[in-house]
């Protein structure tokens, strides 16, 4: 990035989507095989980044409903990503996989191998990972690699703590080595990510 880039930064939870109802399940499973860095064309890159200037003047009025106003918007913007980038969509339905993204939010500060996920779900590795590929769904390693990124980023946006300090809180011993895994995933140092989100704000 550089410093005319300009832009949004939606943050959401799982638990926005949670509902028996097989809509919201659809709107999940859709969530789940987006890729992280989603192609736009840029006639979609301007119809998105207006629906997220419309929902950032309502979040900033907050005016009457103005929670569903925005759950309409997001709404809105993951199904134009899909649809520019389909994937196979998961079973609504897989307890496994709902199971294994459960204990994944719960343990990945202190856990980060599969080994540990697959024995809490009575499964090796192995048998894990071929579960998941049958269901189309990104490998246990890559979700819990891409867990600990968003909270990496999460925290070099919005945080002032040390790299340090941030490595301490997702489980990484070595600085060093949180800083080659985020230099690997985001293809820039924790620093530079920083700097880049800094001249966004």
């Amino acid at each position: 990035m550089d410093s005319y880039t300009k832009g949004f930064v939606i943050e959401f939870n799982r638990q926005t989507f949670q509902s028996k109802d097989l809509r919201w399940q659809q709107l999940q499973s859709i969530l789940d095989t987006l890729p992280s860095s989603p192609k736009l064309s840029p006639k979609l890159f301007g119809r998105i980044y207006s629906i997220c200037h419309d929902a950032y003047l309502e979040f900033s009025g907050r005016e009457l409903h103005f929670e569903l106003f925005l759950l309409s918007k997001l709404i809105s913007v993951l199904l134009l990503i899909h649809r520019e980038n389909p994937t196979p969509i998961t079973e609504p339905n897989s307890p496994l996989y709902e199971s294994f993204l459960h204990l994944l939010e719960e343990h990945f500060r202190e856990e980060h191998s599969v080994r540990f996920y697959s024995e809490q779900l009575g499964l090796t590795s192995k048998a894990l990972t071929m579960r998941f590929h049958r269901l189309g769904v990104s490998s246990p390693r890559e979700l819990i690699q891409d867990r600990c990124l968003i909270e990496a980023k999460r925290f070099l946006f919005y945080s002032s703590l040390t790299i340090q300090e941030i490595a301490d809180r997702l489980g990484f011993d070595d600085p060093n080595y949180f800083a080659r895994f985020f230099r690997t995933q985001a293809r820039m140092s924790p620093g530079a990510f920083r700097s880049s989100a800094g001249r966004l704000c």
